[in-house]
């Protein structure tokens, strides 16, 4: 069991890894429109 949880957690982090790597864009929808990944791909809002 120990060592099906180890394989698990491992693979996840590596896929983890891998999704990060390739980000363009992340937004929280926490009220905002800006990107949070750093990468200046800010939203703007149109007919809302």
């Amino acid at each position: 069991m120990k060592l099906f949880l180890f394989y698990s957690l491992s693979i996840s982090l590596i896929i983890s890894a891998i999704t990060h790597a390739e980000l363009v864009g992340y937004w929280k929808f926490d009220g905002d429109f800006t990107d949070s990944s750093g990468n200046g791909n800010d939203g703007e809002l149109f007919g809302g």
